[in-house]
């Protein structure tokens, strides 16, 4: 016996009631004999003695565990539980008999790693056992204490629990210890390789090595550790060391450091990662031979950005652009139209208009077309290709007999089944022009002419919608028929305006649509076709989604070649809800058996005034007037009408109601401000739950790969040949002269570098460069705290928030005092103002401050708004009062996220990233620069960035008017400074806001309010610009020419009155256009192009244009915007690339997002500042340019 063995024996002797807790370990077989006679004698901590024929202390506790089960479930009666108290008979026995087996076999001892059957046993012993286990007491109180498993290793864990946790311990004939961090690395690798025992292992007979094999040499603690088999032969290894030599032997596997991760010698690239990982792990075949394993490794659209934009890489992108081109002896008639009533006024209704056309055109009895001799086939083609639209007609082929102009048609020479009230009779309508117009120039470069040599024909017929392969097929069908093909034997013919000839091609794109789909608003769905998204847990959110195309032609220079037309094909998404209204009203029960008392009405009456419902048959939405309870569709007649609704939507519809004779009846707001009525299970709430708005993003998005699909689904839906479901021969559009070609636009697609960010001297490392919020919330701009400006906060919070101010505000105020910033909030508020409600909330602000307060105010405001609201709607106004004051202010929703939940460690992270966000908001409202954002070095600075954009307040119920009513438009322009290209330069923000009120849906005319705005900036700020440069958001294509004249004239004459300078500073007038159609997808469709990605392969038909990716999504396909160079002063030496550079810089200086952006700063600034102002009342035009200059109190 060595002499660490007898000190142990002294200690046993002079302490045998006491448990083992010596960590030592010995090499000694005579050692281990004696610790395991020691364990079978010494009584246990808990008063039993082991026997040397015991089972061990583990079965005692099973057995007793089991005859405590048992004794319970006796006085339980229900069945369910007498089937699980049998289970867990059942699990403990098998568990008994383990141990037994596992205590007694000394020649079959434990593996170092158990199959996962044995380990589902002793968990499930543990469990009941109440071992020490991550189920058991004494882990949770350690778990609550905080304590850390790496300082507890190497001792047991609980004096009731002499084994220790089983799970991350190993027991050696009594001795049990626990394993270390890298002796468990060491377990994971080789059981990854297959070289652990499991129940499937072959029994090896060989003879065990020897302590004395040089194999067995090295570390003590090697030698008690478990034995090592391999799962494909019989070798048994007696240590670590001889496993380890196999491997590097037989594998050409290198086991390194505990530290580190086994590596393939051969290309030192493949690793088995932890568990908690990604991947696959390797293992041995049963002829220990080494297959290379492959680690799965998800690379997202933005860190495959980031290693692009290292390598300035170029990407071939796949758009959803397909070109079309149109054909020789392509051409449309225009049918000038003007209508008058009986009376001699006009006719103000299109459906009145069009009902007098269509009758006195098509009729079968009396048309026009019926009395020249056509077919009733004839008839139906020939309408197939007329688009009524109002005020003029387009059509393919001459209307027969209408040669001579004005052409009257009454309605008394119309014959219909519709009966006409009084008034009706009498209308006129008369066809005043007729003009025959061909494609734009631009577009006509190629076209041949027919003269002496020969007639030009295209491979289509003139008198119906057949489209030929070859002129042998057409030639047989003009013999059979009597038709003849297109030709271009007219003389007088006129090019169509580009404005003119898309407005045709879309109107006949939308009736080839609308041939297999359904229309909803401007997108085409397919209503037998959704999906209906499900939470977690399998359970419906009781929304449906629908795949909506747009479709849309335009004009585009492809690659520096000619102008060419194209076809844009997009997908969205259409979502509804699955419960009607009258369902929602009767909460899900049976709507027969459900009466409404006053409460009942008054509430649904008071919550659905105003708000949008939607059609479920037709998907147009409506404003509810009113909720009539009295009556149902049985009983209330359709005005005009002699009969019910429910034999009106029977007749008219084709519709049965479910409920015919339950009430209520919906009376919305129709055309013309006329009130209508729906059976209230025929629509539905346009308004979703917050918890389902909150998923919109993930639920009604699509990713490339379906993106890729829908568009390759139109095109061969609109190709020759690929629509047959209604109208004769081929497509609508071949028929039309529009062709489109096989395969989508491919483009390359360049990654922009990242600019370099730097937040107080540090600078933003480039794989944070899509969410720098963790760099941000470290940085410390060491301002001296003399130099700081206390801010005297105001808190305003709900009532119910009392016990939840102060540490709210306290967590807030060290986030924001942390930073060392130039602004500080103080230990204490300035004031405390308790509210209740929305007009307590309005009254109790307007009240405190009236009086006087000293500078430097700010205001907290904490609302909690009603449970099914998203915003307070005592907002718009409060943020109005405060800002025409001058104070700035911060609101924190707790209906966002509940900031006073202090029991969940989930919810008390989430709440520290939001209130970081809001430190972010309150320091740079009040006018600090949280990061900077380098800009390209050719930039002239000091220099002006200029963004304007407009905002149009919807359409909404007014019940006072009884009418829809919208709010004026609102005009936003942000002038912002940078003076020069040094971070220390600009630590403020500078930035001059305005905004003006202007008549509803009015665009255009912001040349004097942008004169006035860049004055006054200039004025305020102090600056002398040499360079100024313009985004404008909000103009369509075919105003960009008109605007950027007005608007580039104003700004110069701006920059003229300051400048002291002989010349005029250059500028650039770029127009942001976000709500595009055009994407760009990846030619592999599985991930999306990365952010930053420039493409200026595809031109607009007159001025330079360029896309920018400014973000990524994973959940849905990124959205570029595009950028139209109306104007650059060559002064400026700038290329279009540097411009989009200095675009793609601006993207990242967005101070409300940690992250890029899909515009540039300047007009995402004036977007958000339009739209809070056009919300507020009265459009805040009496707010005051000055009162806020140099703080961005909008973000």
């Amino acid at each position: 016996m060595t002499n660490g063995g007898r000190e142990l024996g002294r200690r046993r002797e002079r302490y045998p009631s006491c448990d083992y807790r010596d960590k030592r370990r010995y090499n000694d077989s005579e050692d281990n004999e004696e610790k395991k006679e020691y364990f079978d004698r010494r009584p246990s901590s808990s008063g039993r003695t082991n026997g040397a024929n015991r089972r061990g202390y583990c079965s005692q506790r099973t057995r007793s565990s089991t005859r405590r089960m048992r004794s319970r479930s006796r006085s339980r009666s229900s069945s369910s539980t007498k089937r699980r108290t049998r289970r867990r008979r059942r699990i403990m026995t098998t568990s008994s008999s383990s141990t037994e087996r596992y205590h007694n076999n000394d020649k079959d001892r434990a593996p170092y790693r158990r199959s996962s059957r044995s380990k589902r046993r002793s968990n499930s012993s543990r469990r009941y056992d109440g071992y020490d286990s991550p189920a058991g007491p004494s882990y949770r109180r350690r778990r609550r204490s905080g304590s850390s498993d790496s300082s507890r290793r190497g001792r047991h864990t609980s004096r009731r629990d002499p084994i220790g946790r089983q799970e991350y311990g190993r027991r050696y004939d009594g001795y049990h210890s626990r394993e270390s961090s890298s002796e468990r690395r060491y377990r994971r690798v080789h059981s990854s390789l297959g070289h652990c025992r499991d129940r499937h292992r072959r029994r090896s007979n060989s003879p065990k090595k020897s302590r004395d094999d040089p194999d067995c040499r090295g570390k003590e603690s090697d030698l008690h550790s478990n034995s090592f088999r391999s799962s494909g032969s019989s070798s048994h290894f007696a240590n670590r060391q001889s496993c380890h030599n196999m491997i590097q032997e037989n594998c050409s596997v290198k086991v390194r450091d505990s530290s580190k991760h086994l590596v393939n010698d051969k290309t030192d690239r493949y690793r088995i990662p932890d568990r908690k990982r990604n991947g696959e792990y390797g293992r041995l075949n049963e002829s220990q031979e080494y297959k290379p394993f492959t680690v799965k490794q998800r690379t997202s659209s933005n860190e495959m950005g980031n290693v692009a934009a290292k390598q300035n890489a170029t990407i071939e992108a796949n758009t959803n652009i397909i070109k079309a081109t149109i054909t020789n002896n392509f051409f449309f008639y225009q049918y000038g139209l003007d209508s008058t009533s009986a009376n001699g006024s006009r006719i103000i209704s299109t459906r009145r208009r069009a009902h007098i056309f269509f009758s006195g055109i098509f009729d079968k009895n009396i048309g026009i077309l019926a009395k020249t001799g056509m077919k009733e086939k004839e008839i139906e083609d020939f309408r197939r290709v007329t688009y009524f639209e109002g005020s003029f007609v387009f059509t393919a082929r001459p209307i027969p007999t209408v040669d001579t102009f004005p052409f009257i048609i009454t309605t008394d020479d119309v014959d219909t089944d519709i009966k006409l009230s009084p008034c009706d009779l009498g209308d006129v309508l008369t066809i005043t022009s007729m003009k025959k117009y061909y494609a734009p120039k631009e577009l006509t470069i190629d076209r041949l002419k027919s003269s002496e040599n020969g007639i030009v024909v295209d491979l289509r017929c003139s008198g119906c919608t057949s489209v030929f392969a070859t002129k042998e097929a057409m030639i047989s069908h003009c013999k059979q028929t009597g038709h003849a093909p297109h030709m271009d034997l007219d003389e007088e013919i006129f090019h169509a305006s580009s404005e003119l000839f898309l407005s045709y091609c879309n109107i006949t794109l939308q009736h080839a649509l609308i041939e297999r789909m359904a229309r909803w608003g401007r997108e085409y769905i397919d209503p037998k076709h959704w999906t209906e998204p499900k939470d977690k847990f399998g359970r419906s959110l009781g929304v449906r989604v629908f795949r909506a195309f747009f479709c849309e032609f335009g004009i585009h220079k492809l690659d520096g070649q000619n102008n060419s037309l194209t076809l844009t094909v997009d997908l969205r998404a259409k979502v509804i809800r699955t419960k009607s209204l009258l369902m929602s009203l009767c909460n899900g029960k049976d709507p027969n058996h459900v009466a409404f008392d006053r409460r009942d009405i008054s509430h649904y009456r008071k919550q659905y005034q105003g708000e949008v419902v939607i059609c479920t048959y037709d998907r147009k939405c409506y404003p509810v007037v009113d909720i009539d309870f009295n009556n149902s569709p049985d009983s209330l007649m359709v005005e005009g009408c002699e009969m019910s609704h429910t034999e009106y939507f029977k007749k008219r519809k084709g519709l049965d109601l479910m409920y015919p004779n339950v009430a209520p009846m919906v009376a919305v707001l129709g055309r013309s401000n006329k009130i209508i009525f729906f059976p209230a299970e025929l629509v539905c709430a346009n308004d979703f739950d917050r918890s389902i708005k909150q998923q919109l993003p993930s639920i009604a998005s699509f990713k490339p790969k379906e993106r890729n699909e829908a568009i390759e689904e139109i095109r061969k839906y609109l190709i020759p040949g690929g629509q047959r479901t209604k109208g004769f021969g081929g497509g609508l559009l071949p028929s039309l002269g529009i062709i489109l070609e096989e395969k989508r636009i491919k483009v390359p697609a360049e990654v922009l570098p990242l600019p370099l960010l730097s937040a107080a001297g540090i600078t933003i490392p480039q794989e944070k460069s899509q969410s720098w919020a963790p760099v941000i919330s470290k940085a410390n701009w060491s301002v001296d705290h003399d130099r700081a400006v206390k801010m005297n906060v105001v808190v305003i919070h709900h009532q119910s928030l009392n016990n939840h101010v102060i540490p709210v505000y306290n967590k807030i105020r060290d986030i924001v005092n942390n930073h060392n910033s130039f602004y500080r909030f103080p230990p204490k508020p300035f004031s405390l103002i308790s509210t209740n409600g929305d007009e307590d909330h309005c009254r109790g602000v307007q009240d405190y401050f009236h009086q006087r307060l000293p500078k430097n105010v700010f205001v907290l405001d904490l609302v909690r708004p009603p449970r099914r609201q998203a915003l307070d709607t005592a907002y718009y106004v409060v943020k109005y009062l405060l800002t025409k004051n001058g104070y700035l202010s911060q609101f924190v929703n707790f209906n966002t996220h509940d900031h006073s939940r202090l029991d969940d460690q989930k919810a008390i992270r989430r709440s520290n990233s939001i209130l970081h966000g809001v430190a972010r908001q309150i320091l740079s409202k009040c006018g600090a620069r949280i990061w900077w954002v380098n800009i390209p070095k050719e930039i002239p600075v000091p220099a002006i960035f200029v963004g304007v954009d407009v905002f149009h307040s919807p359409l909404s119920y007014c019940a006072t008017q009884g009418r829809k009513v919208a709010k004026a438009s609102v005009a936003a322009i942000v002038v912002q400074v940078i003076r020069s290209h040094d971070e220390r330069d600009n630590t403020h923000t500078e930035i001059f806001s305005q905004t003006f009120k202007r008549e509803r849906g009015k665009e255009m005319g912001l040349g004097k309010s942008i004169q006035e705005t860049v004055s006054n900036a200039l004025r305020i700020l102090n600056v002398n610009p040499m360079s100024c440069f313009i985004w404008r958001d909000g103009v369509g294509n075919a105003a960009v020419k008109s605007v950027a004249s007005e608007e580039i004239t104003a700004v110069r004459s701006a920059l003229g009155n300051t400048n002291n300078s002989s010349s005029l500073a250059p500028l650039s007038y770029v127009v942001v256009q976000k709500r595009i159609s055009t994407k760009f997808l990846t030619c592999n469709s599985d991930v999306n192009l990365p952010p930053g990605s420039f493409i200026d392969t595809i031109q607009g038909p007159e001025f330079h244009t360029f896309y920018i990716n400014g973000s990524s999504p994973s959940y849905s396909t990124s959205k570029p915007a595009r950028y139209i160079v109306a104007h650059m002063d060559p002064e400026l030496a700038m290329t279009n690339k540097s411009l989009a550079e200095l675009s793609w810089s601006l993207c990242h200086d967005y101070s409300n997002w940690t992250g890029s952006i899909k515009l540039p700063s300047p007009v995402q600034y004036a977007h958000k500042l339009a739209e809070l102002h056009g919300s507020m009342p009265n459009s805040a035009e009496d707010i005051g340019c000055e009162i806020l200059a140099g703080k961005p109190h909008f973000l």
